[in-house]
């Protein structure tokens, strides 16, 4: 993380040359892990039943940088741009009876307005017929805070396991609103 040398302290039982951020820093510091971690939780979320309105709001506003998302071998596949990103990802979803996506665990690395996140991930579908899909992958991100809030500019979905194979199961229609509280 950088941040200004305004904010450091030296603490003597640091080891040589390492910097102390001071409290506040910190603080920053955990808010936006946090913020990137919802981000992130939020993507999974609005696929799974798709919210098409939802997903679009995670990525970063074409007027301040086109977002842009990879899918690898074996479907490879991308896309620049918010309406570009969100038809591709209808393509991906529209047709299928079931899909969720589970995030499993994620590494965040944040300089100052930009971060980059490494996540484990899991997703299972089926469309009509006899068409399944079971997969592990990595998701590789570079995020953004524009304005206070965190947003995806780039991600990379690749594939590290794929299973075509049939399972047994019955997929149940869910409403995509979230309850308020």
């Amino acid at each position: 993380m950088s941040v200004s040398n305004e904010h450091h302290d030296t603490n003597v039982n640091s080891p040589p040359g390492k910097t102390v951020l001071s409290a506040m820093d910190r603080i920053q510091h955990i808010e936006d892990e946090l913020a990137i971690r919802d981000l992130v939780a939020r993507f999974a979320n609005a696929c799974s039943p798709p919210d098409y309105k939802s997903f679009a709001k995670l990525l970063v506003p074409d007027n301040n940088r086109k977002p842009s998302w990879i899918l690898s071998f074996p479907f490879s596949m991308s896309a620049t741009g918010v309406n570009e990103i969100v038809d591709m990802v209808k393509g991906l979803l529209e047709s299928r009876d079931f899909f969720a996506q589970m995030l499993h665990s994620g590494v965040i690395e944040i300089d100052g307005d930009c971060a980059t996140g490494r996540w484990i991930m899991h997703e299972i579908g089926k469309r009509p017929g006899e068409s399944y899909y079971n997969n592990f992958a990595i998701y590789e991100d570079v995020m953004r805070k524009i304005d206070g809030s965190w947003f995806f500019s780039q991600r990379e979905y690749k594939y590290m396991f794929l299973d075509s194979s049939s399972f047994e199961g019955q997929a149940f229609s869910l409403s995509t609103s979230i309850p308020k509280l």
